[in-house]
């Protein structure tokens, strides 16, 4: 018997997505609308992180965010400054999601074979890092 592969398990409604999107309908998706991506999404056609204005609010945030946890780390004199740098580079990675194996570094790194772009320096640099 063949086994059949259920779409949109949750039976979400597409307006439930679209909650989250900008509705700008700015097409950097690749679709003409943002309701076209909530249906997609929906049914596992698209997934949320391929929202670049989404994307681009999370970077936004997480420099924010750096330049405080920063400012904490230094007060405690228990790291220099290079130790600083790593760990917060480590959590860049971690926080969009670009870490070996993860989603969107693989996303990322089919882009740059489509295009024929060489990998960047930080991309190749940190190719074997694995944080536990």
């Amino acid at each position: 018997m063949k086994k059949t592969i259920k779409t949109n398990p949750q039976n979400l409604d597409p307006s439930y997505v679209y909650d989250f999107l900008p509705k700008t309908n700015c097409k950097e998706c690749g679709e003409e609308k943002c309701m076209q991506f909530a249906e997609k999404g929906t049914n596992d056609q698209r997934n949320i992180e391929e929202c670049i204005p989404l994307l681009k609010k999370r970077i936004k945030n997480y420099k924010s965010f750096k330049e405080c946890y920063l400012e904490v780390l230094k007060k405690t004199n228990c790291f220099s400054e290079q130790d600083i740098e790593n760990f917060l580079g480590g959590n860049a990675l971690r926080f969009l999601c670009l870490l070996p194996g993860e989603q969107n570094r693989e996303r990322l790194k089919r882009f740059y074979k489509k295009e024929k772009i060489d990998y960047p320096e930080w991309f190749k640099d940190t190719e074997n890092l694995s944080f536990t």
